[in-house]
């Protein structure tokens, strides 16, 4: 495979992979497919590859498997849920890998990596472990880069985080769902547990989570202020919201239920001019699950406004 570029469609229930990215590859994107779903992975990586806004559930081993040879891979915006072994596999030898903006959650594990920089994703309620360690560059929040970090790492069943490296580990700015640094600590399995591993550093972290907007999809300009159709829609577990601002706006984007009551706010601030993406999970502002239904998602910016409608099945 070359350039090549795989959009909506169903990969389902094959023995292997449900697509493969091979080493020679040059430019592959894999964006907007709806199910990627019960294959042995839903995506193996082996060359340069973007892959964006697809849901891969159920897959036997992983959502996205990152092979040692791969170089040069961002995925971002994917919903990677109860996949029997981990939503993304990142081996050792993989390098510049990029993971941000996803919703990783319901797998054994979420995230089994080695070498990457993890960005603004959501990972929690996963059965065993958050997020497995295996190589100490792996940056999960560094000093020197502000846009680092910033991940939701809570609720996972054994563990947020495992460093299994014995090298310290940076993950500053992360929300851990939990106010209290020693609470926090007691859900990350370092060298406070066991003297072959190595430390985590999670101090300075974040109080409550990060806004849905605190990283533009892209550093353009866009020409004008919208918000487009949710993808996809129907939707389970997740849907991806997108939006773009011309210029500097106070933002205010909510979902709201078919009685105009407002179910879960994402933003109401001063929101710089950009792409962005918003990923809703069907709960509501505290948490929960919404009953399954129509939904309204309202965007003001200044004196724009407009409305998209969304379905969440069951």
């Amino acid at each position: 495979m070359g350039s090549a570029t795989v959009s909506e469609n169903s990969i389902e229930n094959n023995a292997g992979s449900g697509i493969v990215v091979a080493e020679l590859a040059t430019s592959v994107t894999i964006s907007k497919n709806s199910k990627i779903n019960g294959n042995r992975e839903g995506v193996s990586v082996q060359g340069p590859a973007t892959v964006n806004d697809n849901v891969l559930n159920d897959n036997t081993y992983a959502g996205i498997e990152i092979r040692p040879s791969a170089s040069n891979v961002t995925v971002d915006g994917n919903t990677m849920d109860s996949n029997n072994w981990a939503g993304i596999s990142i081996a050792d030898g993989a390098s510049n890998i990029v993971i941000e903006d996803n919703d990783i959650s319901g797998n054994p594990y979420g995230v089994y990596g080695a070498a990457c920089t993890l960005r603004s994703n959501t990972i929690e309620d996963n059965t065993a472990i958050g997020v497995i360690i295996t190589d100490a560059s792996l940056d999960l929040g560094q000093d020197s880069d502000a846009e680092a970090g910033n991940n939701i790492i809570q609720n996972n069943t054994k563990w947020n985080v495992i460093n299994t490296t014995g090298n310290p580990v940076s993950a500053y700015r992360n929300y851990w769902g939990l106010a209290d640094a020693a609470a926090i600590d007691a859900t990350i399995e370092d060298d406070d547990e066991d003297a072959s591993l190595g430390p985590v550093n999670f101090d300075p972290f974040l109080t409550e989570e990060p806004s849905a907007v605190d990283f533009p999809a892209t550093e353009q300009t866009p020409e004008f202020t919208r918000i487009i159709q949710a993808y996809p829609n129907p939707f389970n577990p997740t849907t991806i919201i997108e939006f773009f601002l011309s210029h500097n706006s106070h933002l205010q984007i909510a979902v709201h239920d078919v009685l105009g009551r407002k179910v879960k706010c994402f933003v109401n601030k001063q929101v710089n001019a950009g792409q962005y993406k918003i990923i809703w999970d069907a709960t509501n502002d505290q948490g929960q699950k919404v009953a399954a239904g129509f939904y309204f998602c309202r965007m003001e910016a200044d004196d724009f406004i407009d409305v998209i409608k969304l379905v969440f099945v069951k």
